[in-house]
This record gives structure tokens, sequence and C-alpha cells, in this order.
């Protein structure tokens, strides 16, 4: 089975803050295969589906973001994925926004989600895609400003942003992280050379 974890916060409060953005990009990537994330199992909401041989899960941890790690090891004991299968979403404050990056075996930066996966996980060698949800301003508390909502600004790049991360955990499910990395990386090079940022 190959894993795919969005961390987030449950409730309606959270639902649309830049921390939630795993949760968005997770319950997308479910609908683009045709299921949806019903099921309350290991301290989370969960589906699976098939493609030929292969079996794909779906998780959003309901345990809070620092506990995070308790519902993904679970998950991955019970299902009996291999931690190169599993693939965790997750905002990332150190990203501008609009910026993706798929990550191997790399420290936690300070996200608690990741922190509490590293954790309960024994191992950081595990796939991350970090979706950049940009820095907040000078003298904001970092904790805070990822609580906060989008603002109508931002929205349609937030938009923009969601449907290339469902592409790359699409890609990383079907063809694996290389073809990711490979694709992203260069999608990356050609929005720079238009003046376009980053993707």
């Amino acid at each position: 089975m190959k894993l795919i974890v969005g961390l987030g916060n449950p409730g309606e409060e959270y639902g649309h803050t830049r921390h939630n953005i795993g949760f968005r990009v997770v319950d997308e990537a479910a609908q683009a295969l045709g299921v949806r994330l019903t099921r309350r199992l290991y301290q989370s909401l969960f589906t699976s589906t098939s493609e030929g041989p292969l079996r794909i899960g779906f998780m959003k941890p309901m345990t809070y973001m620092n506990r995070s790690g308790e519902a993904v090891a679970g998950g991955v004991k019970r299902e009996g994925v291999a931690l190169h299968d599993l693939l965790v979403v997750h905002d990332d404050l150190d990203l501008e926004l609009g910026a993706l990056k798929l990550a191997f075996d790399r420290g936690a930066a300070g996200h608690r989600g990741i922190i509490s996966t590293h954790e309960c996980l024994g191992s950081q060698a595990y796939w991350r895609l970090r979706v950049g949800v940009g820095r907040p301003p000078r003298g904001a508390d970092a904790a805070e400003y990822v609580l906060h909502v989008f603002p109508k600004r931002e929205r349609q790049l937030v938009d923009e942003m969601v449907q290339q991360a469902v592409e790359a955990v699409l890609l990383f499910i079907r063809e694996g992280p290389e073809v990711v990395q490979r694709q992203f990386h260069r999608k990356g090079a050609e929005a720079k050379e238009n003046g376009n940022g980053t993707a």
C-alpha cells in the first residue's frame, strides 16, 4: 500500500487555515480517484482504493497537529506500509506561497506535526510534500499565523497550488517520487525563467 497523509487540525474553525492545507490536498487527491475520507480508523479519517494491483490509502489525523504522529504510526503499522511508500503532505513556512517541494529523510524544521510523526515512527526516512504557505509578517507569531485563513487576494494562487499538489500526489502514487521530483523541478525552473516565481 501507498499511504498519503494530510496534516491539519479537525474542526470547522480550522478548515481554511494555512495549517490545514495538507487536509485539503489529500481530500482533493482522494476525490480525483473517486473516494472520500469518511471512515473513522487509526485516530483519523481514512479511506482506501485500488488501481490495478496497487492499494492506496488516504488519511487525515484527527488527533490535532501536535499529535499527528500517533495516527500516522498507527496506520503505517496496521496497514503494513513501508516508509518509502508513505507520503505526508503539510504546510511549510519556509517556502513561499505557491511553492512545492518533495523531500525525503529531512528534519522537521520546527513543524510540530512532523516532529510528532518523526517521533512516533522512530524515523524521518519517509517522503514529505512540503506546501508553501509563506512566512508571517515581521514580528508576527508563527503559531498564530498558520491558524489564519488565506486572505482573498491569495486564494487564486492557493487554488492553483493545491491543484499542482494533487498532481504531485497522483504522480507519486502512479509513477514514484523520482518522477515527481523531475517534473516539479522542471516546472520550478520554467516559472523562474518566465518571472512567475516557483512551482
